[in-house]
This record gives structure tokens, C-alpha cells and sequence, in this order.
């Protein structure tokens, strides 16, 4: 049975990032998240299933309306053209950064604990804590779809990230 709609949107409302990670999405490379993804189970809810595993956000990507263009305008008329020439006169005004990730399932293990939400989340914060590793993530979400709630945090520090990254790229002469 596939999620639906409400699915979704219940599922991003009842996301809640408790312990982001330390630092923004790597400028110039490949960032590897780990996260750790606590869910009530929806038959009891003192059973908590704890997901681990690895999402992998690709080096961001500087898009220019010339690059935009060349890969998504074919099959457009002239008012997309002139548009275009527009874009290309103030291309220094109009960039872009796009972000790739995959999930991995390399390292991916689940369990299921008994215990309250709060007393378990407190627990895996503390061990990530301990470990103090910056890309390490603690999610709060629920059961199914659970992979929402990885998107949901992925779109967050993609927007936290992104005024870093163009720092960097501004500081190494790539955005203009």
C-alpha cells in the first residue's frame, strides 16, 4: 500500500530535527550524514523503532542560466528564448546552487526498543554527543513513510548550508 498524500504531510508536520548536524553541507565535496531516526511504532506507542543509516549529499553545483538553459530549454518558443536573454545579460545577478543526495543503505540497521520517545531521544542524543562527530543527525519523525522525514531534514540543511556554500564559492571567485 503506497503512502499518501496526508501520508506526507503528516509525516514532514511530525518531523523535528533534536540534534542537527554541527557544520553545513560540504562546499567543495561529497557530505556524508549519518542519521538516527526515532519513531513511535503507531500499534503502541512505547515502542520506539530506532533507524541508523548513511544519506550522502552530492558537492553542490553552481547552476547559470546559460547551464539551465543548454540542459532545460529545448522544445521552448521564442518567449522562453527572450527570457533567456535576459537571464544571460544578468547572469551575474542569477546563480543558482543545486543539490544532489542519495540514501544509502550501506550501515542501515533498525531496532525496535521499549521505552518512552523523550527517555530514548535523550539517550541517542547522548551518544551522538559522545561521539561528536559534525555530520551526525538525530531525527525525531514517524514509522511510515519515514523516508519523509529524511527529506524534510535534508531540505532544512540544504537551507542552512546554502548561504555558507556561497560564501565559500564567493571566496574562491565561482559566483561572480
Amino acid at each position: 500500500m503506497g503512502a499518501s498524500e496526508l501520508d506526507f504531510w503528516y509525516a514532514q508536520e511530525h518531523t523535528r530535527i533534536v540534534r542537527p548536524p554541527t557544520r553545513a553541507l560540504e562546499t567543495f565535496g561529497a557530505t556524508r550524514v549519518n542519521y538516527h531516526l526515532l519513531a513511535e511504532l503507531p500499534d503502541d506507542p512505547r515502542k520506539i523503532r530506532i533507524r541508523e543509516g548513511r544519506l550522502e549529499a552530492h558537492k553542490p553545483e553552481i547552476i547559470t542560466p546559460e547551464k539551465y538553459v543548454r540542459d532545460e530549454l529545448e522544445g521552448f518558443g521564442e518567449a522562453a528564448r527572450a527570457y533567456y536573454d535576459f537571464l544571460k545579460q544578468n547572469e551575474d545577478k542569477v546563480k543558482i546552487l543545486q543539490y544532489g543526495y542519495c540514501l544509502k543503505q550501506e550501515a542501515y540497521s533498525e531496532q525496535v526498543v521499549t521505552d518512552r520517545l523523550e527517555a530514548v531521544t535523550e539517550r541517542v542524543v547522548r551518544e551522538v554527543n559522545e561521539k561528536n562527530e559534525p555530520f551526525d543527525v538525530v531525527i525525531e519523525g514517524v514509522d511510515e513513510p519515514w523516508d519523509v522525514c529524511l527529506m524534510k531534514f535534508f531540505w532544512l540543511q540544504m537551507q542552512a548550508s546554502a548561504p555558507v556554500n556561497v560564501n565559500e564559492f564567493r571566496k574562491h571567485g565561482m559566483m561572480g
